[in-house]
C-alpha cells in the first residue's frame, strides 16, 4: 500500500476478523524500522471507488496547500487489488462524537488538553486554532458580484 514501508513480518497474535457482512480481516505487519503498519483486508467489496475518492481528496489537499491553506489532512490509503478485494490502511482514531461527549461538547477543552500553550489565546497552540478555524470555514468569505 505504501512503497516507503518495508514489511518484514506479521503479528499473527493481533490478527482478527471483524463481525460484519463481508468479514474483513485486520492484519498488523512489522516493518524494518521496528514499527507496526495495520490494514484491513476486504474480500467481496469493490474498493475502486473508495480509492478514487481518496485520490481526489489528496489532489484537493495539494491544491489547497498551493493556495496557502493547509488543513492538516492525512488521508488513509486504499488499494483496490481487484474488482472485489483490496486493502485499507487502518487508522487508530477516535470519532469526533466520542471526543465531544467526553469533553461536554467543548472542542477547546480537548485542544487545551492535547495542545496546551500558556501564552496563547485560549491557552491553545496557535497552529491548532488556526487549522481548526480554517477547517470550519469561518474565515473571511469572498463576496460575489
Amino acid at each position: 500500500m505504501d512503497p516507503t514501508v518495508k514489511v518484514v513480518g506479521i503479528r499473527s497474535d493481533n490478527a482478527h476478523i471483524y463481525k460484519s457482512a463481508k468479514l474483513p480481516l485486520f492484519l498488523t505487519f512489522l516493518t524494518d524500522d521496528n514499527k507496526e503498519y495495520s490494514i484491513v483486508y476486504k474480500y467481496g467489496d469493490d474498493l475502486r471507488q473508495d480509492q478514487l475518492v481518496i485520490q481526489i481528496i489528496q489532489l484537493m489537499d495539494r491544491l489547497l496547500r498551493k493556495e496557502k491553506l493547509d488543513l492538516q489532512l492525512t488521508p488513509y490509503k486504499v488499494l483496490a487489488t481487484a474488482g472485489s478485494k483490496g486493502m485499507i490502511q487502518y487508522v487508530n482514531a477516535e470519532p469526533l462524537s466520542k471526543i465531544l461527549d467526553e469533553y461536554n461538547n467543548d472542542i477547546q477543552a480537548f485542544f487545551r488538553k492535547h495542545n496546551y500553550d500558556a501564552n496563547a489565546p485560549y491557552q491553545i497552540a496557535p497552529q491548532v486554532m488556526d487549522t481548526y478555524i480554517k477547517s470550519c470555514g469561518t474565515g473571511p468569505r469572498l463576496r460575489s458580484g
